[in-house]
């Protein structure tokens, strides 16, 4: 009986079954990738998400270290990213394959949704029909490897998220009839997906849009509209009245610092990279930064003249088969909807942190991967047998193509060297890879190689501060130490970067200027109150200064409130007395 049960149970969910082992195939080797990037601001060296404890900051806050502030920093309000990764991390400990198998788990359930999702998009269609059609869409958008970095990169846990919570609410309004258990629940789960990442509101258009279509007649659809907008209030009231986080701009991304009228310059390149490495995954590096300068010819009159022919295709067939009444035109007029209204945030009109990414495509997909398929429902209406098999195995080797091209971008992030070498090939001109590669090259001691990176980041960024503390590195490495002492003052006035403080205050001290970094640290130490670094050298400077006792204050308070061994055995040095300058060898 029970093993009955068991083949009935594979019988009815096979291709649920096909999607877990094939994404658990395809994503295993990113289980043995470190922590990349801004993995190590946001969970690494991110001491206030290494407790849960601390749960209501999470909420306060931004979502990055701040570097003992108190409080967490950065422009970025995702909430429940935050939760999640306290939660692994006070569970696990920093262990990146915990984080990554959480990411390849919730990119597998999300292709389920997707499934589910498209079984609901076509009711008219006969079963097994309808369940072949939602698994091809559903395995492609499991598979296609330009928005593969949100399985990859931990740091992008934010866009699995709001997918996950979005696209369970829209299926709820799709599959349940309308009661106040079901509307709180949506209206819950679209607050998650906005407090994961604030396009969780496109998710929320999508789901109205489609209950307008479809849904209207029904009794209480409008019901679905309220639990968007009550949604959206309160997330309103939690990121802008609790949070104080509005939308300011860093302006560090190339495209962040020009004008909306040179932004649209690069628009049809823009949307060029996305359908292009749709169709034909090339060129999906994580941080594309280029930008388009001129009316040229290749960047973008060639780019114009693509995606006019494009979307001109696009909107002829929504105007053909609503002018036919073609029963499918609705919905390939909503799934346009889709894809628009998913490119719409990435576009630019409002500048963000990179020209374009492929994790930005992950929303948008579902409206292409839609419009594709009901096209080719249609053209295999007028298919014979013989043929729609040959489209099958067409459709099979494409998926298998995407599917090796995912599995071998999964080596690339293995760790932070890897990744930086092979995409800054990919990038050209890219201040923060230059950067970030320099750290890598310092860290297995290759000190004048990282110093060629910093130096181009700094030539191509010269508004950045960490890539001006870190040639400060270089040339404090190099024991030059008077220009270690400009670079840092430069990052701090660049971007008041909590180890540029850090390290200006220890390059006073091995100079012996230590009443100048008593001044220093005593001024600025009240911005980062919980700094253990910056505590010490205050500790430190007071005890060069002949003032032991104070000295000995500091080191107390500071093991009063972090009892580690390393802060012990400072004050057993400053009671005992001596010469402390090998400290800062």
């Amino acid at each position: 009986m029970a093993r009955k049960n068991s083949i009935s149970f594979i019988k009815q969910n096979k291709f649920v079954l096909i999607l877990v082992l094939i994404g658990l195939f395809i994503f295993f080797n990113s289980l043995f990738n470190g922590f990349v990037w801004d993995d190590e601001e946001l969970i690494v060296n991110n001491v206030i998400i290494h407790s849960f404890s601390n749960l209501t900051s999470f909420f306060a806050g931004g979502a990055f270290n701040s570097g003992g502030t108190g409080s967490l920093s950065g422009v970025f309000y995702k909430p429940i990213m935050t939760l999640c990764f306290s939660l692994l991390y006070t569970i696990f400990g920093n262990r990146p394959i915990v984080f990554h198998l959480f990411s390849i788990i919730i990119h597998i359930i999300n292709s389920i949704l997707v499934f589910f999702l498209f079984k609901e998009f076509f009711p008219h269609l006969e079963a097994k029909r309808k369940e072949l059609v939602s698994f091809i869409v559903s395995l492609f958008f499991l598979l296609h490897p330009l928005y593969s970095e949100v399985v990859f990169y931990i740091s992008n846990f934010q866009d699995l998220l709001f997918m996950f919570f979005g696209l369970s609410a829209f299926l709820l309004i799709l599959k349940k009839r309308i009661s106040v258990v079901n509307i709180l629940l949506i209206t819950f789960l679209f607050l998650c997906s906005l407090l994961s990442k604030e396009t969780g509101l496109v998710l929320i258009i999508i789901s109205s849009l489609y209950s307008f279509l479809f849904k209207r007649k029904e009794k209480g659809f409008f019901w679905v509209y309220i639990a968007g907008f009550t949604s959206v209030v309160m997330y309103s009231l939690m990121r802008f009245g609790i949070a104080k986080q509005f939308f300011p701009n860093n302006n560090l991304a190339p495209i962040a610092r020009i004008n909306l009228v040179e932004r649209l310059i690069n628009l049809p390149k823009i949307l060029l990279f996305y359908i292009q490495n749709f169709f034909v995954p090339i060129n999906f590096s994580v941080n594309q930064n280029w930008l388009v300068k001129s009316l040229n010819l290749r960047e973008f009159y060639i780019p114009l003249i693509v995606i006019l022919v494009f979307f001109t295709f696009i909107f002829l067939m929504t105007f053909l088969l609503w002018k036919k009444k073609i029963s499918l035109g609705k919905l390939y007029f909503f799934f346009l909807s889709w894809f628009i209204l998913g490119l719409l945030p990435h576009i630019q009109i409002f500048p963000l942190d990179a020209t374009a990414t492929g994790r930005w495509f992950y929303l948008p997909s579902l409206g292409l991967f839609g419009m594709i398929s009901v096209l080719v429902l249609l053209l295999t209406d007028k298919l014979k047998s013989n043929q729609r098999k040959t489209l099958l195995i067409i459709i099979i080797l494409i998926v298998t193509i995407f599917g090796i091209r995912t599995f071998v971008r999964s080596f690339d992030w293995r760790n932070g060297l890897t990744f930086y070498s092979k995409e800054i090939k990919l990038s050209g001109d890219n201040f923060s890879l230059e950067n970030n590669l320099g750290v890598e090259l310092y860290r297995i001691g290759k000190l004048d190689e990282a110093g060629v990176h910093w130096e181009r980041s700094v030539n191509l960024a010269p508004y950045w501060w960490t890539n001006f503390n870190n040639l400060g590195v270089y040339w404090q490495n190099k024991n030059d130490l008077e220009k270690a002492e400009g670079y840092y003052l430069k990052s701090i006035e660049n971007g008041n970067y909590y180890l540029a403080f850090e390290n200006y205050a220890l390059v006073l001290l091995k100079q012996k200027k230590y009443t100048k970094a008593k001044e220093f640290l005593n001024t600025n130490i009240k911005y980062f109150p919980q700094n253990t670094n910056m505590i010490q050298l205050l500790a430190l400077s007071y005890y060069f200064t002949g003032d032991t006792d104070t000295a000995i204050k500091v080191v107390q308070y500071l093991i009063d409130n972090s009892p580690t061994e390393n802060n012990k055995k400072l004050l057993d040095l400053i009671q005992k007395g001596g010469d402390l300058s090998n400290l800062f060898d």
